[in-house]
């Protein structure tokens, strides 16, 4: 019986280290994996979305490091005061009709025709959107 014992231990032993072996063998195989995927990434959804708005948008910034999650302020500005109307739909597309209203209710600058466009077309009052009250308090001297 104890003979039984030990040749069970004993293979038990191996196949556990077999398994180590196996285990050590897929991670250097996953590791060289995602170096190359990591290299080769598939295109992202938000990625592709950011590459189809106009390249005229984003003159002034390197459109492969936007990213349409963390700098969606900026894109919803973007498109809303120098977009046309097939990014406009693009942008309705990608983050939905409330998530662009409550955006662009937050933002500090929008043109007065932008303005007067987000609060007729999401039907809120102008009177709710940061960049007109943050417009009213200001002192102008002169309106040209």
């Amino acid at each position: 019986m104890w003979q039984r014992f030990s040749t069970k231990v004993k293979s038990d032993y191996l196949f556990q280290h077999d398994n180590l072996l196996f285990l050590y063998l897929l991670y250097l195989h996953s590791s060289q994996f995602l170096n190359f995927a990591m290299r080769y990434r598939p295109m992202t959804k938000g990625k592709k979305f950011v590459l189809s708005l106009s390249k005229t948008l984003f003159w002034d910034v390197d459109i492969n490091t936007i990213d349409p999650e963390k700098h969606a302020p900026y894109i919803v500005e973007r498109v809303l005061s120098r977009g046309t109307m097939e990014d406009f739909q693009l942008l309705k597309k990608y983050y939905g009709k409330p998530k662009i209203r409550d955006v662009a209710k937050s933002l500090r600058y929008l043109d007065d025709r932008v303005l007067n466009f987000c609060s007729a077309y999401f039907n809120t009052p102008i009177t709710q959107f940061r960049c007109y009250t943050f417009k009213q308090s200001k002192y102008i001297n002169w309106n040209y």
